[in-house]
């Protein structure tokens, strides 16, 4: 398995695909672990309301980043992570 850093801080992505085949998808669709606690927030910024904190080296599914902000999925419950 490769290690890969995504955009985001908060996570690190943990996959088989190599980085070239994730670049090439333009989007994250993978189980990743969190390098911190972070807030997952109800959308893409620090104005947004904070649906939880997910605690470091939790595992969370990432649909896609945009800049430096990712789609995420935790226990059910969806938002954003920086």
């Amino acid at each position: 398995m490769t290690v890969i850093k995504a955009a985001c801080r908060a996570v690190a992505v943990t996959t088989t695909a190599t980085p070239l085949a994730l670049a090439a998808q333009g989007a994250l669709a993978a189980p990743a672990l969190t390098t911190g606690n972070v807030n997952l927030r109800q959308g893409p910024g620090t104005s947004f309301p904070v649906i939880t904190l997910i605690p470091a080296g939790s595992q969370v599914e990432v649909a896609f980043c945009r800049g430096q902000w990712c789609s995420e999925t935790w226990q059910g419950q969806s938002g954003t992570l920086q």
